[in-house]
């Protein structure tokens, strides 16, 4: 299951064990679906607002079908008043050009879409640049183009933003029946190209599938995959993570492997240390021998040296065992092995905050005799979240357990999981606790002493539920989440 991996890097200050929780809600007058574009998502945020993405496809999965011809989209700007600015239809403003993605980058929004040239076999991928008030500074700026290999398959073109925020890369993968070749070319805030790079990853996507990637300080790139194929002590193909690392000039991508089948892992996450120019794979390992989860595997790969990757586990034992192996995790089978991490928190003094949350599908099948066919349902289900706070040596400093059950049926779970907030005094949890007629929004707050508190944002009977992936935090108390309101699609601001 594709997810998406939200990465904070904090320099942690001494939280507050005394803050007073206080909170608003408040709708926008005007309810986002009057476009006729059921689905929005808020892709950004300026000094003076925000940017709303419009759909009429679900804007909730990496798998969205963004090529589709019956796709359309609108962009909104609304202020912090939740006064809609502006609102216009997007689309690639080069005749022929295919929309590939939308973006933002440096408080402008980046329309991404493709041109391929037949008779020079060459795909170029254009840049669309719109200022906040919607107006177009850069109108098909070609920021990437190379030579298509014969018989290959192309994935839709990413753009990722380098530690510092201020540079970029637009990311190309191309696969062949042996290899995987990455494109890499990084940008500046006014969308000149400055470096282009290629590498080759030998591996068919039929044995290796990319979960996440991200760029170092001086052009570089990571990529972290999951990888099929056999271990040293094993006859039959098993899933191994691996790392793979191009330095600014190079051709071939660098092999790392990260955990091995004695510690097997279906879920890990990448992030960069800026500061101490590292890569960190980060995630929890399962021992084959035991039910419940094994521990937490760390592994660090130093760019200015990259020889090898140092890994360390840290086997999770005592409290912090006993709250993750609740009576309903044990009854259903999950355990640290159904847990995705959606944040990685760097801590100033070398440690990290991890927060992970159970994920996972259930699918089946049935014969519909009205209809004379089998159809296919797929059951979402977002549980339990944890969080463990890890000292620069290893050790538990605290851990946390937020106890929720969330599940539904062919929707691709957008009422579900949480959206979040940081600051320098606390992380904050926020979902719906009912996916249903009696939800109530809540609010789960951690202090830095793993200390918990809840609060209602909203009462059972309010007819209220948010969109929790959609949102997005614009300062150090305030969330903008789209929501649901009696039927109809609003934008929220929630202050706290």
């Amino acid at each position: 299951m594709q997810r998406a991996l939200f990465i904070y890097i904090l320099s942690i200050a001494i939280f507050s064990c005394d803050s007073v929780l206080a909170q608003k809600l408040k709708l926008s007058l005007e309810p986002l679906d009057d476009t006729g574009l059921d689905y929005a998502k808020v892709i950004g945020d300026a000094d003076d607002g925000v940017f709303v993405l419009h759909s009429n496809f679900s804007l909730e999965t990496e798998r969205d079908r963004i090529g589709l011809k019956s796709r359309k989209y609108q962009l909104s700007f609304f202020d912090y008043n939740l006064k809609r600015i502006w609102n216009q239809p997007m689309s690639p403003y080069s005749e022929g050009a295919s929309l590939e993605n939308i973006s933002f980058f440096n408080n402008r929004v980046v329309v991404l879409s493709s041109q391929y040239n037949k008779s020079s076999n060459q795909l170029e991928v254009l840049a669309d640049v719109l200022s906040k008030d919607g107006k177009l500074i850069y109108k098909s700026v070609v920021v990437s183009k190379f030579t298509r290999k014969k018989g290959s398959s192309i994935d839709k073109p990413k753009l990722i933003i380098d530690p510092s925020k201020k540079q970029a890369a637009i990311y190309i993968a191309e696969q062949t029946d042996r290899e995987q070749l990455i494109y890499l070319t990084t940008i500046d805030t006014g969308f000149t190209s400055l470096f282009s790079s290629s590498g080759s990853i030998p591996y068919s996507d039929k044995d290796l599938m990319t979960t996440d990637f991200i760029l170092g300080n001086n052009h570089e790139l990571m990529v972290l995959a999951q990888l099929k194929e056999r271990d040293s002590s094993d006859k039959k193909k098993q899933l191994f993570y691996k790392l793979f690392y191009l330095p600014k000039a190079a051709k071939q991508f660098k092999e790392y492997r990260v955990n091995n089948s004695s510690r097997p892992m279906t879920e890990a996450s990448l992030t960069f240390d800026k500061s101490k120019n590292t890569a960190l794979v980060i995630g929890f390992y399962a021992d084959p021998n035991s039910f419940a989860g094994a521990g937490i595997l760390f592994s660090a790969l130093n760019l200015s040296e990259s020889d090898s990757l140092s890994t360390y586990t840290y086997p999770i034992k005592g409290d912090a065992q006993l709250k993750l192996v609740g009576e309903r995790n044990l009854g259903n089978g999950i355990s640290l092995f159904s847990y995705p991490i959606q944040k990685v928190i760097l801590r100033s003094d070398g440690g990290a905050v991890i927060v992970a949350e159970a994920a996972y599908l259930s699918e089946f099948s049935y014969y519909d005799y009205f209809t004379q066919s089998f159809n296919r349902r797929v059951e979402y289900h977002f549980d339990n979240i944890v969080t463990f706070s890890i000292n620069s040596n290893g050790t538990i400093d605290w851990s946390q357990v937020i106890r929720k059950e969330q599940a539904s049926m062919d929707d691709m779970g957008i009422y579900a999981s949480f959206s979040s907030y940081l600051n320098t005094e606390e992380i904050g949890i926020i979902y719906n606790k009912d996916i249903g007629k009696n939800n109530a929004i809540v609010l789960k707050v951690i202090n830095n002493k793993g200390q918990l508190s809840d609060l209602n944002i909203t009462k059972s009977g309010d007819n209220m539920a948010i969109i929790p992936r959609s949102g997005k935090q614009v300062d150090e108390s305030t969330v903008i989440i789209p929501t649901i309101s009696k039927k109809r699609l609003y934008l929220a601001k929630i202050e706290l």
